[in-house]
C-alpha cells in the first residue's frame, strides 16, 4: 500500500505543477480534477480518511465547474454551497483528532475559491490552502504529501514571480516607446 500511495502522490504532485503553471480557468480545474483523483486514492491508501474526503469530493466538484459555461444547471450558485456542506458533514462524521480540520478547511476555502472564475485569486487562496495539508500531510506521515505542498506552494511563488517581472518589462516597455 505505501508504493502505491506513494504512486498516486507523485501523479498528484504533476497535476498539481501542471495547474499552478496554466494561466486559463479550464486547465486549472482539469488539473486539479487529475489531482483530486490521485489524492483520494493516495489518502485511502494510508488511511488518512480525513484527507481523502475532500479530495473525493472535489472530484465532484470540478466536474460540475468545469461545466459552468456550457450548461445552466452547473451556473447555480448552491454548488458551492452543497460542495461546502457535504465537505464539513463528511469530515464531521470521520473526525478523529483536531488535525482533521485541516484538511476540511483547506478544502472548503478551495471550493469557494474555484468556484470564482479568477485564476490569480485561485492561486493566492490555494497557496494557504497548501499550507493546511502540509500540516496534515506531516501528522499523517504523508511524505509525497509534504513534498507536494512545499512544491506546490514554491510553484504558485514563481508564478507570481514570473507574472511581476512581465509586467515590469511591460511597463518599462511602454515607457520605452
Amino acid at each position: 500500500m505505501d508504493i502505491l500511495a506513494w504512486i498516486f502522490g507523485a501523479g498528484a504532485m504533476a497535476s498539481l505543477v501542471v495547474m499552478n503553471q496554466v494561466k486559463k480557468r479550464e486547465g486549472m480545474l482539469a488539473a486539479k480534477l487529475s489531482a483530486d483523483v490521485f489524492w483520494g486514492a493516495h489518502y485511502l491508501c494510508l488511511g488518512a480518511i480525513g484527507g481523502m474526503i475532500p479530495n473525493i469530493v472535489g472530484i465532484f466538484r470540478e466536474l460540475v465547474y468545469m461545466n459552468r459555461k456550457k450548461h445552466k444547471w452547473a451556473s447555480s450558485p448552491l454548488w458551492p454551497a452543497l460542495f461546502v456542506t457535504i465537505i464539513f458533514l463528511l469530515g464531521l462524521r470521520s473526525f478523529k483528532s483536531a488535525i482533521n480540520i485541516l484538511p476540511i478547511t483547506g478544502s472548503c476555502c478551495a471550493t469557494l475559491v474555484l468556484w470564482f472564475q479568477r485564476p490569480r485569486l485561485t492561486k493566492f487562496v490555494l497557496i494557504f490552502v497548501s499550507a493546511a495539508f502540509l500540516v496534515y500531510d506531516i501528522f499523517v506521515g504523508s511524505y509525497i504529501g509534504i513534498i507536494n505542498e512545499i512544491f506546490g506552494i514554491s510553484s504558485a511563488i514563481i508564478y507570481f514571480g514570473r507574472e511581476a517581472i512581465e509586467k515590469r518589462r511591460n511597463k518599462n516597455e511602454k515607457g520605452i516607446q
